[in-house]
């Protein structure tokens, strides 16, 4: 019998992937990575100069925003089941409209950390939704090209975002920067309004148990996401004073994430569609190299060139990596499990990409930033093994959904 996650191939005429829902939820989902990515470049800086923090103080500053999101990635599957999607993901971006502009107010260390937790539970919210719906949306057969092109959203979101931090604060000032954000939550609430958001059954119960907020399929490979976003986060974290340090030009480290964008784009154009076509062990292992190659380089190669290759590495490979493990995360489950799934994975990614700045902050004070980005290469690298025991063993794995 056919296993309905992974539809036989047949020679019948692919569905369109490219329909106004699809466009809209990618659209919304840009304006709500857009604070994601220009705040977590500049809150570091901005915390070191407005309050004189440390490096361990300016990492939880920057990690208080995904631990906030790792809270509301537990809540929102089982929200979302008794009130329905579409409400859960309003009310969510009417609350990141209003903890978006209160950065404006924060003026104490204790101040902004607790904003930043509070503006992230709503980034969390709304990115489950949205990372949910568009499973739904997408036609099966082509789930891991879809997704792929719907993270492209936060790829470009984090190629404009960082950009747009670094000219802001070094221009006009931080609360330019604050009210841009608020001006893209803003979006993404108008833009919401005319998404139709697909829904299961609404039960009119929020019930808070395990099995309604956290997968034991889809945790393994979400591990493998997990530990790339922690390693991620020490770039988002500690890149820019990385190029200071160096004496290099302000804009680079905007140009090392421009370069990002253009190698995830590129990246997931490719892997994608391989993706559905040769399986999960395809891409996943070279994806795992080219992770571990980029920490490397940033680490061994100092000066702008290093920089600007490791970021297209970067793109290269952490880009399609994020959306082909949540598609695999997608497809260990039962369709009715998709969205307990889908936080099972956010959840985890989330807590890795949090957690990173604060505990690599700590080896930043201790042996400095080149040694932290080698420890990073060390542990992505280990991650091959791991993978292959949790899941590259498997028929799955080897299956393709094309």
């Amino acid at each position: 019998m056919a296993d309905p996650r992974h539809p036989a191939r047949t020679d019948a005429p692919r569905p369109p992937l490219w329909t106004r829902q699809f466009v809209l939820v990618g659209v919304t989902y840009f304006f709500v990575a857009m604070i994601f990515y220009s705040l977590m470049t500049a809150m570091a800086a901005y915390a070191a100069l407005r309050f004189g923090a440390d490096d361990a103080q300016a990492g939880l500053v920057v990690g208080a925003f995904v631990l906030g999101a790792v809270v509301t990635r537990v809540t929102t599957t089982p929200a979302a089941t008794a009130w329905g999607r579409g409400r859960v993901l309003r009310a969510a971006l009417v609350l990141y409209v209003l903890t978006s502009a209160a950065y404006l107010w924060a003026d104490t260390l204790p101040a902004l950390v607790a904003v930043r937790f509070l503006n992230g539970m709503c980034f969390g919210a709304a990115g489950t939704v949205l990372a949910t719906a568009v499973q739904a949306i997408v036609p099966p057969t082509r789930r891991s090209e879809g997704t792929g092109w719907f993270s492209t959203a936060m790829t470009i979101a984090g190629a404009a975002g960082p950009v747009l931090a670094f000219q802001l604060a070094e221009g006009p000032g931080p609360d330019a920067l604050f009210l841009a954000c608020t001006g893209f939550t803003t979006a993404a609430l108008l833009v919401s309004l005319l998404l139709r958001v697909p829904e299961d059954t609404r039960t009119g119960r929020f019930r808070l148990h395990r099995a309604a907020v956290f997968s034991p399929e889809a945790a393994p490979v979400a591990v493998v996401a997990m530990v790339a976003g922690f390693a991620y986060g020490g770039i988002l974290a500690f890149l820019g004073g990385y190029a200071s340090g160096q004496g290099l030009d302000p804009s680079l480290p905007g140009l090392f994430f421009v370069l990002f964008a253009v190698g995830t784009i590129a990246g997931r154009a490719v892997v994608g569609p391989l993706h559905d076509r040769r399986g999960d062990n395809a891409v996943v292992y070279p994806i795992l190299a080219g992770l571990a190659v980029s920490y490397v380089i940033l680490a061994l190669w100092p000066g702008s060139a290093g920089m600007l290759v490791a970021g297209a590495v970067l793109g290269l490979s952490y880009g399609p990596g994020i959306s082909v493990f949540q598609t695999i995360a997608a497809q260990v489950v039962p369709a009715s499990s998709v969205g307990v799934a889908m936080g099972t994975y956010f959840l985890l990614l989330d807590l890795g990409t949090g957690l990173g700045p604060v505990v690599l902050g700590l080896l930043v004070a201790a042996a400095g930033v080149p040694a932290m980005y080698l420890a990073c290469a060390g542990l992505v690298a280990s991650l091959a093994g791991y993978y292959a025991l949790v899941h590259g063993r498997r028929e799955i794995a080897r299956r393709p959904s094309a």
